[in-house]
């Protein structure tokens, strides 16, 4: 069989492609209209069929074996030939439906796992949003998207609250939770994802940075501690308004 001829593995790498961009499982979850993926087929000429009869059937055979009952895809046909080598029918076209993709690829346990994703998001239309925009993202996070969804509505419920992240009380959801999937809450809830723009986004407390202070000479063997000392940005600067008044 010729190097140059076309493969049921090409086939898949053709498909595959709308897989690993997302574009399939978007047009899934949406009901978008599915055009079936129509990948045209490199085959023997005719003048080749005449000279290597057995390569053809060859290819032809592995083709037909690779559609799986037309369960990956199916073919289309086209009679080639003529006085010389008698009529040949050569698949021409691999036609592949949203169905035969999934089998083709290898991926319908995914797909079930994505219908469940859709399924928890069903109430929160801008979580299910992410994820239809992020398949591939929130099948790597299935484990924890019940998790995701209890942040984001502890969160959304609580914008403009002034409380600290820390007091964040959804189910199965810490401070260290939120901050690990800080990116992915900042998408879903609308807000900039770095620490402070995320904050400020909700509007929750920051919590109080630190100042570093060098306490007088005569008072540091009153402190009993090494001279640097840290202390809330919030108290010395209410303490320095006290000392001015």
């Amino acid at each position: 069989m010729s190097a140059g001829w076309t493969t049921p593995n090409d086939i898949a790498a053709r498909v595959r492609r709308r897989w690993d961009d997302g574009s399939l499982l978007r047009a899934y979850a949406n009901g978008d209209r599915f055009d079936p993926i129509e990948v045209p087929l490199r085959g023997p000429k005719p003048s080749q069929v005449g000279d290597d009869l057995a390569a053809a059937r060859e290819w032809v055979a592995a083709l037909d074996a690779g559609r799986r009952d037309d369960s990956r895809y199916t073919l289309q046909w086209q009679s080639i030939g003529g006085r010389q080598i008698g009529r040949n029918r050569l698949p021409i076209r691999a036609v592949v439906s949203m169905d035969q993709a999934w089998a083709l690829l290898g991926v319908t346990t995914l797909v079930r796992r994505f219908d469940e994703l859709l399924v928890l998001a069903q109430q929160h239309p801008q979580v299910r949003k992410w994820i239809v925009d992020n398949p591939h993202r929130a099948l790597a996070l299935a484990h924890e998207m019940p998790q995701l969804i209890a942040a984001y509505t502890w969160l959304d419920a609580h914008r403009n609250s002034n409380r600290y992240l820390r007091e964040i009380s959804a189910p199965g959801v810490d401070t260290k939770f939120a901050e690990r999937h800080r990116p992915v809450l900042a998408a879903m809830l609308g807000v900039s994802s770095t620490a402070s723009g995320f904050l400020a986004g909700l509007g929750l407390k920051c919590k109080p940075g630190l100042v570093r202070l060098r306490p007088a000479p005569s008072l540091a063997s009153r402190l009993r501690s090494p001279s640097w000392r840290c202390v809330p940005r919030s108290w010395r600067s209410s303490r320095c308004n006290h000392a001015q008044r």
